[in-house]
């Protein structure tokens, strides 16, 4: 045998020792055994060549196996690869810190050492139909949650992937772990947060209610106590008026008239305070409604407030709306009553009620060519008892747009209004479950 045949002989030696030998040690780094004839190949090459082919290869082979190393090493998560007979054979540097065990002690122990005791037989069956699957990769823990035991006997949650490959003939598995202990500290933090701002929110919303219940009884009582006084002024002054109207001066009988009206207007405005204090608690009654119809029949309620003015009403056709129909009456009531009152200078008194869109929703609006208010004072108009007209120029109670107000909310919606003195005022609602515009 001639001395380049030895050298051939003696270089392909080398390497296939040196890879068996790291086979045997870490499978886990590279699949050598599907590599062995390309290894074998450049072996015959280095021969042709000279021996500083071998070298130069194997300079690369070890850095890229240092590459390797120091990737997997500087993981985040933790990756253990076993063989098949489940034993460790990769452990980095996570899977050190996270559980409390060096690399030196873990590899060549079972992996069912950083597995609890109770999900042992369940990870052995799964590891067992996962190989025979065929599937190179899969997460595990959608079924339950996952558990693994530190070094120290401490248990704590995981998210876990697992793949498997194939070296020389042998089944090889990499799990990769990641420790979920802070996040599901941190979930639980929020959930009894939340749980406990739930629990406020429930004994606030209690508190509310009694306070309401309250509220309500307490209308109730002072309107019905009120209610006989104020029927014996009203009648009182009426006999007064009737019975002793020819000795009564008429400075007298115009006095006996205000206190009349006084009372008349004081029992409207009991009236409107309770109705207001029953609708915070009036559960709504939604149903798909035409609000054209609506609008008809509180237009038709106030006849007795048109009769005699020249009124021109234009009412373009309304959209449907998932609305309570009797609250969304009251609305309208209140909105037309509103326009009727402001207007009542005007001749012909244009009242028109349309559909638009405002800020990408549709709203309802109600017109009028009234009187017209600063639009410095528009955050009052909603307040219960609020005014910008005084009461001897035009009547009223200041609880319609408060009555307005309260219903448009219970919809999820939101009222606003937009004006000029002397020019008219408009009112826009929106509502949830309202139609576009047709």
């Amino acid at each position: 045998m001639g001395l380049a045949a030895s050298l051939g002989l003696l270089l392909l030696a080398v390497p296939l020792v040196f890879f068996h030998e790291t086979l045997h040690r870490e499978a886990g780094w590279w699949r050598i055994a599907e590599q062995l004839g390309t290894y074998a190949g450049i072996a015959l090459l280095a021969v042709m060549a000279g021996g500083s082919v071998i070298w130069v290869i194997s300079r690369r082979l070890r850095e890229s196996r240092a590459r390797l190393a120091g990737i997997i090493d500087s993981a985040m998560d933790a990756i253990i690869s076993v063989d098949a007979s489940q034993r460790i054979v990769v452990f980095n540097a996570a899977a050190e810190r996270m559980f409390r065990c060096p690399a030196a002690e873990a590899i060549g122990s079972p992996l069912e050492r950083f597995i609890p005791e109770r999900f042992r037989p369940a990870h052995r069956a799964h590891i067992q139909a996962f190989s025979q699957t065929g599937v190179t990769a899969r997460a595990l823990g959608h079924l339950q949650p996952l558990v693994a035991l530190r070094a120290d006997g401490e248990e704590f949650p995981i998210e876990a992937s697992i793949s498997q490959t194939e070296a020389g003939g042998q089944k090889l598995f990499t799990v990769i772990l990641r420790d979920i202990s802070e996040r599901r500290a941190a979930e639980e933090r929020i959930r009894s947060l939340n749980l406990e701002l739930e629990q406020r929110v429930a004994d606030r919303t209690a508190e509310l209610t009694a306070a309401n219940r309250e509220l309500e009884s307490f209308a109730c009582s002072v309107a019905h106590d009120l209610r006989a006084p104020l029927r014996h002024i009203e009648t009182f002054s009426q006999m007064l008026e009737t019975e002793h109207a020819g000795v009564l001066p008429a400075e007298a009988r115009s006095c006996l008239a205000t206190i009349r009206q006084s009372a008349r207007s004081m029992s409207r405005l009991l009236d409107n305070l309770l109705h207001l204090s029953r609708l915070g608690r009036q559960e709504l009654g939604r149903c798909l409604v035409p609000l054209g119809a609506i609008v008809g029949q509180a237009r038709d309620d106030l006849a007795s407030e048109t009769a005699g003015r020249n009124i021109e009403w234009r009412i373009a056709p309304l959209p449907t709306a998932n609305c309570d129909p009797g609250l969304m009456k009251q609305v309208f009531a209140n909105l037309l009553a509103n326009a009727l009152k402001y207007s009542r200078p005007r001749s012909p008194a244009v009242i028109e009620v349309g559909c638009c869109q405002a800020d990408g929703a549709t709203a309802i609006f109600v017109r009028d060519n009234g009187v017209g208010f600063d639009m410095k004072h528009a955050d009052k108009l909603f307040g219960v008892f609020q005014r910008l007209h005084p009461a001897s120029q035009f009547e009223g109670t200041g609880v319609g747009l408060a009555i307005v107000d309260l219903i448009i909310r219970k919809h999820g919606g939101r009222v606003w209004a937009e004006s000029e003195p002397d020019r008219g005022a408009t009112f826009y609602f929106t509502l949830g479950g309202l139609d576009r515009c047709g």
